[in-house]
């Protein structure tokens, strides 16, 4: 006979199914996106009205794992082909981070004043986990940075789907083409699972997440691996990170939202349209689509972006290769801003 579910179990099953629920009202509904879109605004909702939500690691790092291998399903020859062109997007994405960080730290101190420290640890441009972990040893108001950083990634991840129903040509998606059988399967998740865990053991930045698609993009654009995983498959990825950066709210309430919100719309305003400029320039110099280039560009976090470019079948490899610049940059810079400006919090 089965036990019954612990409380802490119960909350994290009930965030799982209201992220479902959301993703199926925007994905069902044709929505690029919609499946990570709409579980996200979900749990976001509830954990801001006050409802307790949660989410297990073990199911989000086996959700990483799975959405990782399947976006690496979509590199294909003629994507290996055009890598030549991506260091002139890298250049521009690596000069971007100073700009956009810069702008906004301006905006934040003498717009909104805030303090120096809460200000650039808000502006950096990414790596969201990362500058929340750090911030609490700095002197900036961690719950300012967490809700600022945070609401960036959600709004990105809300209209970003959006945008891409009036910036994308009406084509048709390319034919959904299978696993070609069985060994391909075996080959594919026993590889993308081993790369998966090594990447993460390195602490490669979502290491879960880039580790398989790397091992994944590498065997299906060597021709070794053809064909797709089920989509389902997919699906429950967009639907556990959903989850995941709805919790992010939690323990949030709506007035402290709307506290910072303005700032934070703001703030997302200034970072986007820099972003946005870079990414026409990129266009203009490669002949990528912009909108690509905008979610590899958008200030946002490595993990939500890279997949929710696969959602919008947007070349998932190219935009996870320029967010893991911009995380690692962001990584190492971080510890040195903050030396060098004097942010640390001072020893008890």
């Amino acid at each position: 006979m089965l036990a019954p579910l612990s409380p802490p179990d119960l909350i994290k099953l009930r965030s799982l199914a209201i992220a479902a629920a959301g993703g199926a009202a925007l994905g069902l509904a044709g929505i690029p996106g919609g499946w990570i879109a709409g579980s996200m605004l979900a749990v976001a909702i509830t954990a801001l009205s006050g409802i307790a939500v949660d989410l297990s690691p073990s199911v989000r790092n086996l959700g990483f794992v799975a959405v990782g291998i399947s976006m690496g399903s979509g590199v294909t020859p003629d994507i290996i082909a055009r890598l030549s062109s991506w260091p002139i997007t890298v250049v521009l994405v690596v000069l971007s981070i100073p700009l956009i960080a810069g702008v906004l730290t301006l905006f934040l101190m003498r717009v909104a004043r805030w303090d120096l420290a809460t200000a650039m640890l808000s502006a950096m441009p990414g790596a969201l986990s990362y500058l929340i972990a750090l911030a609490p040893e700095t002197k900036a108001d961690v719950p300012r940075v967490a809700i600022l950083q945070t609401t960036r990634v959600a709004i990105l991840v809300a209209i970003l789907p959006l945008a891409a129903l009036w910036l994308s040509d009406p084509v048709p998606p390319a034919a959904f083409v299978p696993l070609g059988g069985l060994d391909d399967a075996i080959l594919l998740y026993t590889a993308g699972i081993g790369g998966a865990v090594l990447a993460y053991l390195v602490r490669v930045p979502a290491g879960l997440l880039v580790g398989g698609l790397f091992i994944s993009a590498v065997l299906h654009g060597s021709g070794l691996v053809v064909g797709r995983p089920p989509q389902w498959i997919a699906i429950v990825g967009f639907i556990i990170l959903g989850t995941l950066i709805g919790t992010r709210f939690a323990g949030t309430r709506w007035r402290e939202l709307g506290a910072v919100l303005g700032v934070s719309l703001a703030s997302f305003v200034l970072g986007s349209s820099i972003a946005v400029a870079m990414a026409i320039v990129g266009s203009a110099l490669t002949g990528f689509p912009v909108l690509k280039l905008i979610i590899a560009f958008a200030p946002g976090g490595l993990e939500a972006m890279v997949v929710l470019a696969f959602a919008m079948d947007l070349d998932p490899a190219f935009v996870a290769a320029h967010h893991l610049v911009r995380f690692l940059l962001i990584a190492l810079a971080a510890p040195f801003v903050v030396r060098w400006f004097k942010l640390a919090a001072p020893k008890s």
